[in-house]
């Protein structure tokens, strides 16, 4: 979860972009009309993050970590060249699970291999 609901009700005002471009996601990002008191809206591409460079070192730190992750753990990944080691490293797990507010592009070679498939996560199970 993120501290959104919470900036929310403590908001003297809250005011809601509305972006056709903006893709819906699955997170718990949903935020009543009721507490909504203006509205934009927008038409264009969101900012995107531009990845780093994997380096030797991202590598040497992601192999460690790698071992060290069970089938059916669920990961915080963040982003930059170390999730992005990480996360290429997985591919013989199983079960994984995702639950992070920033998800780096190297999530989605595991997600589409059915290493990342959120099975047994404990909050919104096999959601994608």
């Amino acid at each position: 979860m993120d501290i959104t609901h919470a900036v929310i009700e403590h908001a003297r005002h809250v005011i809601v972009e509305i972006n056709d471009q903006a893709p819906r996601t699955l997170g718990d990002s949903f935020v009543h009309v009721s507490r909504v008191h203006a509205f934009t809206e927008a038409s264009h591409p969101l900012v995107e993050y531009e990845s780093h460079p994997v380096t030797e070192a991202h590598r040497a730190i992601a192999r460690r970590v790698a071992n060290l992750i069970p089938d059916g753990a669920v990961l915080q990944t963040g982003i930059g060249g170390l999730p992005e080691a990480m996360l290429g490293l997985l591919g013989d797990h199983r079960d994984l699970g995702i639950h992070s507010e920033m998800v780096p592009d190297g999530v989605i070679d595991p997600m589409e291999a059915g290493v990342v498939n959120n099975a047994r996560k404990p909050l919104r199970r096999g959601r994608r």
